[in-house]
């Protein structure tokens, strides 16, 4: 049985390190497409981080029911005192 999990793994790495290298290789045979590529993905997670400022702005500015949450939250304490 150990035999055939040395085997698997050798197999297993076999394949991982050749995708790699075909990764590798498609990518520096189409140079010119990365550049726009990672400005497509710059640009997308740029959106996402406006959108999630926008939302936790919008959360702390005009959500009514984020206000006086310290209020509510000592309302439910079990020692209201404290």
């Amino acid at each position: 049985m150990d035999g055939r999990m040395k085997e698997t793994r050798q197999r297993v790495s076999k394949f991982v390190k050749n995708f790699v290298a075909a990764l590798g290789h498609c990518a520096m045979e189409e140079g010119e497409l990365i550049a726009p590529a990672l400005l497509l993905v710059a640009a997308l997670g740029l959106i996402c981080l406006l959108l999630s400022l926008a939302q936790v702005g919008y959360e702390m500015v005009w959500d009514p029911n984020s206000t006086n949450v310290a209020a509510r939250l000592a309302q439910l304490s079990i020692f209201p005192g404290q």
